[in-house]
Protein backbone atom coordinates (compact mmCIF):
# COMPACT_ATOMS: atom_id res chain seq x y z
CA UNK A 1 0.00 0.00 0.00
CA UNK A 2 1.38 3.45 -0.21
CA UNK A 3 2.78 5.24 2.63
CA UNK A 4 1.23 7.69 4.51
CA UNK A 5 1.89 11.66 3.57
CA UNK A 6 3.74 13.28 6.14
CA UNK A 7 2.09 15.29 9.10
CA UNK A 8 3.91 18.49 7.30
CA UNK A 9 2.19 17.62 4.24
CA UNK A 10 -0.82 17.47 5.58
CA UNK A 11 -0.45 20.59 7.79
CA UNK A 12 -0.03 22.32 3.73
CA UNK A 13 -3.49 21.80 3.62
CA UNK A 14 -5.82 22.50 6.21
CA UNK A 15 -8.94 20.70 4.19
CA UNK A 16 -7.10 17.43 4.38
CA UNK A 17 -5.50 17.74 7.46
CA UNK A 18 -8.96 17.80 9.49
CA UNK A 19 -10.22 15.54 7.72
CA UNK A 20 -7.31 12.69 7.93
CA UNK A 21 -8.15 11.07 11.59
CA UNK A 22 -6.14 7.94 11.71
CA UNK A 23 -8.78 6.55 14.07
CA UNK A 24 -11.13 7.29 11.40
CA UNK A 25 -13.31 3.30 10.83
CA UNK A 26 -15.38 2.15 8.02
CA UNK A 27 -18.19 2.29 10.42
CA UNK A 28 -17.56 6.05 10.78
CA UNK A 29 -18.08 6.27 7.03
CA UNK A 30 -20.58 6.49 4.17
CA UNK A 31 -20.66 5.89 0.61
CA UNK A 32 -22.51 7.70 -2.02
CA UNK A 33 -22.79 9.02 -5.29
CA UNK A 34 -20.57 11.95 -6.04
CA UNK A 35 -22.22 14.86 -6.27
CA UNK A 36 -20.98 18.13 -8.21
CA UNK A 37 -20.43 19.35 -5.20
CA UNK A 38 -17.85 16.80 -4.50
CA UNK A 39 -15.36 17.74 -6.86
CA UNK A 40 -13.03 20.10 -5.92
CA UNK A 41 -12.65 18.20 -2.36
CA UNK A 42 -12.37 15.15 -4.54
CA UNK A 43 -9.46 16.66 -6.88
CA UNK A 44 -7.58 17.97 -3.40
CA UNK A 45 -8.03 14.58 -1.97
CA UNK A 46 -6.83 12.83 -5.28
CA UNK A 47 -3.47 15.30 -5.56
CA UNK A 48 -2.32 14.20 -1.79
CA UNK A 49 -2.83 10.81 -2.31
CA UNK A 50 -0.51 10.97 -5.89
CA UNK A 51 1.74 13.32 -3.54
CA UNK A 52 2.50 9.76 -1.56
CA UNK A 53 3.21 7.54 -4.77
CA UNK A 54 7.05 7.14 -5.62
CA UNK A 55 7.73 9.50 -8.28
CA UNK A 56 9.59 12.08 -8.96
CA UNK A 57 8.16 15.58 -8.50
CA UNK A 58 8.03 16.28 -11.96
CA UNK A 59 5.96 13.41 -12.81
CA UNK A 60 3.47 13.73 -10.35
CA UNK A 61 2.87 17.38 -11.02
CA UNK A 62 2.96 16.66 -15.29
CA UNK A 63 0.52 13.70 -14.56
CA UNK A 64 -2.10 15.11 -12.12
CA UNK A 65 -4.28 16.84 -14.59
CA UNK A 66 -5.23 12.79 -16.05
CA UNK A 67 -6.33 12.14 -12.44
CA UNK A 68 -8.50 14.71 -11.72
CA UNK A 69 -12.40 14.62 -12.21
CA UNK A 70 -14.65 17.09 -14.34
CA UNK A 71 -18.11 17.56 -14.34
CA UNK A 72 -17.79 15.20 -17.43
CA UNK A 73 -16.99 12.49 -15.54
CA UNK A 74 -20.06 12.47 -13.77
CA UNK A 75 -22.17 11.64 -16.84
CA UNK A 76 -19.18 9.20 -18.15
CA UNK A 77 -18.27 7.12 -15.44
CA UNK A 78 -20.06 5.56 -11.30
CA UNK A 79 -18.29 7.63 -9.21
CA UNK A 80 -18.58 6.99 -5.70
CA UNK A 81 -17.27 8.88 -2.70
CA UNK A 82 -16.69 7.81 0.85
CA UNK A 83 -17.25 10.79 3.75
CA UNK A 84 -17.37 11.31 7.31
CA UNK A 85 -20.42 12.65 9.36
CA UNK A 86 -19.57 15.70 8.83
CA UNK A 87 -19.86 15.54 4.65
CA UNK A 88 -15.84 15.79 4.43
CA UNK A 89 -14.69 13.43 1.28
CA UNK A 90 -12.10 10.49 2.52
CA UNK A 91 -12.06 8.45 -0.72
CA UNK A 92 -13.36 8.13 -3.86
CA UNK A 93 -13.48 5.85 -6.32
CA UNK A 94 -14.69 5.61 -10.45
CA UNK A 95 -15.89 2.54 -12.31
CA UNK A 96 -16.47 2.60 -15.72
CA UNK A 97 -17.54 0.02 -18.87
CA UNK A 98 -14.24 -1.51 -20.96
CA UNK A 99 -13.52 -0.94 -23.98
CA UNK A 100 -14.13 -3.39 -26.42
CA UNK A 101 -10.42 -3.69 -26.88
CA UNK A 102 -10.32 -4.73 -23.27
CA UNK A 103 -12.75 -6.51 -22.53
CA UNK A 104 -11.74 -10.03 -20.82
CA UNK A 105 -11.71 -12.88 -22.33
CA UNK A 106 -14.84 -11.68 -24.16
CA UNK A 107 -17.08 -11.21 -20.97
CA UNK A 108 -18.85 -8.21 -19.75
CA UNK A 109 -16.10 -6.00 -18.07
CA UNK A 110 -16.27 -3.13 -16.04
CA UNK A 111 -12.84 -0.88 -15.36
CA UNK A 112 -12.22 0.31 -11.57
CA UNK A 113 -10.44 3.63 -12.80
CA UNK A 114 -9.28 4.73 -9.89
CA UNK A 115 -9.33 4.61 -5.95
CA UNK A 116 -7.60 7.26 -3.75
CA UNK A 117 -8.08 7.27 -0.42
CA UNK A 118 -6.54 10.05 2.25
CA UNK A 119 -3.15 9.37 3.43
CA UNK A 120 -3.84 9.32 7.01
CA UNK A 121 -6.96 7.11 6.65
CA UNK A 122 -4.79 4.41 4.29
CA UNK A 123 -5.44 1.09 6.48
CA UNK A 124 -8.38 2.16 8.17
CA UNK A 125 -11.03 0.46 5.40
CA UNK A 126 -11.61 3.20 3.94
CA UNK A 127 -10.54 1.58 0.91
CA UNK A 128 -11.91 -1.81 1.20
CA UNK A 129 -15.82 0.06 1.73
CA UNK A 130 -15.18 1.48 -2.01
CA UNK A 131 -13.72 -1.56 -3.16
CA UNK A 132 -16.78 -3.15 -2.44
CA UNK A 133 -18.82 -0.88 -3.52
CA UNK A 134 -17.07 -0.78 -6.91
CA UNK A 135 -17.17 -4.31 -7.42
CA UNK A 136 -21.68 -4.70 -6.27
CA UNK A 137 -21.85 -1.53 -8.72
CA UNK A 138 -20.25 -3.70 -11.80
CA UNK A 139 -22.47 -6.46 -10.67
CA UNK A 140 -25.18 -4.49 -10.71
CA UNK A 141 -24.13 -3.44 -14.49
CA UNK A 142 -23.99 -6.74 -15.45
CA UNK A 143 -20.12 -6.90 -15.40
CA UNK A 144 -18.58 -10.02 -14.87
CA UNK A 145 -14.77 -9.06 -14.17
CA UNK A 146 -13.18 -5.91 -12.92
CA UNK A 147 -10.08 -5.09 -14.29
CA UNK A 148 -7.71 -2.20 -12.58
CA UNK A 149 -4.26 -0.78 -13.61
CA UNK A 150 -2.39 -0.34 -9.94
CA UNK A 151 0.10 1.55 -9.05
CA UNK A 152 3.16 -0.85 -7.51
CA UNK A 153 2.54 0.39 -4.17
CA UNK A 154 -1.29 -0.84 -4.43
CA UNK A 155 -0.36 -4.58 -5.56
CA UNK A 156 -0.83 -5.76 -1.86
CA UNK A 157 -4.06 -4.41 -1.32
CA UNK A 158 -5.43 -6.28 -4.49
CA UNK A 159 -4.29 -8.79 -3.85
CA UNK A 160 -5.71 -9.45 -0.69
CA UNK A 161 -9.16 -8.92 -2.01
CA UNK A 162 -9.08 -11.48 -4.40
CA UNK A 163 -7.40 -9.77 -7.54
CA UNK A 164 -5.28 -12.06 -9.91
CA UNK A 165 -2.61 -9.92 -12.37
CA UNK A 166 -2.57 -10.13 -15.76
CA UNK A 167 0.16 -11.41 -17.95
CA UNK A 168 2.09 -9.14 -19.94
CA UNK A 169 1.88 -9.76 -23.72
CA UNK A 170 3.51 -6.91 -24.83
CA UNK A 171 6.41 -5.02 -22.14
CA UNK A 172 6.23 -2.29 -24.95
CA UNK A 173 2.79 -1.21 -24.61
CA UNK A 174 0.81 -2.94 -21.84
CA UNK A 175 1.29 -1.78 -18.38
CA UNK A 176 2.50 -4.26 -15.79
CA UNK A 177 0.41 -3.91 -12.94
CA UNK A 178 -2.96 -4.84 -14.47
CA UNK A 179 -5.12 -7.10 -12.19
CA UNK A 180 -8.72 -8.68 -12.50
CA UNK A 181 -11.33 -10.35 -10.27
CA UNK A 182 -14.08 -12.39 -11.56
CA UNK A 183 -17.46 -11.25 -10.38
CA UNK A 184 -19.83 -14.07 -11.67
CA UNK A 185 -19.60 -17.73 -11.13
CA UNK A 186 -17.64 -19.54 -13.68
CA UNK A 187 -15.78 -22.89 -13.82
CA UNK A 188 -12.21 -21.85 -12.32
CA UNK A 189 -10.07 -23.99 -14.64
CA UNK A 190 -11.59 -21.56 -17.37
CA UNK A 191 -8.88 -18.93 -16.39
Amino acid sequence: MMKPASHAALANDPALAGRTDPVMTRDSITLRDARSSDLHSANKLIAAAIDTWQLANRVKRISLPLYRYHQDDLRDMQLVVADSDDDEILGIAALEQAYASDRFDGLQTSVLHGIYVAPNLHRSGVGSGLLEKIENMARSNGSEVLLVKARPEAISFFCERGFRQLSTRDSSRDYPYRFYKILADFDPDRF
